[in-house]
């Protein structure tokens, strides 16, 4: 269920976002954390992508894939934790990175919070 929602954060699905943050039950701040190795055209196993994300949320995955419609279904969701960090960075320092400036701008308009007054 949880790792449903990552992927289509990740994949940039909106309507599936918006359905799996219909179940009350799931986890929004679920970290990515499975290990799989995908076969490659051969059939042998090939090299995991996936395995750079480790750790992610489903909106620290969205401010770096540029998803700004998923960012701001994330970020009105009161589930959703902005202060989750991925090797000391939060959702505003990735999203800084990845040149995504409008995404930056939704991030510092939601905040209320201390967090970006250095920003």
């Amino acid at each position: 269920m949880e790792e449903q929602l990552w992927r289509a954060c990740s994949e940039g699905k909106v309507e599936e976002v918006i359905k799996q943050l219909q179940n009350e039950q799931i986890n929004t701040n679920w970290q990515y954390n499975i290990l799989k190795t995908p076969l490659n055209e051969n059939g042998e196993e090939g090299e995991n992508v996936l395995a750079n994300y480790l750790g992610w949320t489903p909106l620290l995955i969205s401010c770096e894939k540029g998803h700004i419609e998923i960012v701001k279904i994330l970020l009105n969701d009161k589930r959703v934790s902005i202060r989750r960090k991925i090797e000391g960075k939060t959702a505003i320092d990735i999203a800084k990175e990845e040149n995504h400036s409008i995404i930056v701008k939704i991030i510092k308009e939601f905040d209320t919070g201390n967090l970006l007054n250095d920003y």
